[in-house]
């Protein structure tokens, strides 16, 4: 079994084991996440967001911003290390809020 890419004693069985565990892990590689939220004006279907991570090395996530909280899955271009280009295969319709979330 494995636990955040790391081996993981079979005997780590409780909640309270698991966040002991994870508390005793190397912080050096922290994840850090930036976020916005981009609407939908029934036409665009390409959205910039700008970052600022330094790296082209990023995790791209996009969600409803309403019930039910769905991922969208969009194409994701790394057009710099501070910047994503967010493509929808259609315009998302005039108000629909998505929320962006990166990571790296």
């Amino acid at each position: 079994n494995t636990l955040l890419g790391g081996e993981v004693d079979e005997s780590l069985d409780t909640i309270k084991e698991i966040l002991d565990y994870v508390k005793g892990l190397n912080t050096e590689n922290i994840v850090v996440k930036k976020t916005s939220t981009i609407t939908g004006d029934g036409t665009k279907k390409s959205f910039n967001f700008q970052h600022n991570l330094n790296t082209k090395d990023v995790i791209v996530f996009v969600y409803e911003v309403s019930n039910p909280y769905q991922q969208v899955f969009v194409d994701v271009k790394m057009t710099s290390t501070s910047t994503i280009t967010v493509e929808f295969a259609e315009a998302p319709a005039n108000g629909t809020s998505y929320k962006v979330v990166v990571m790296a």
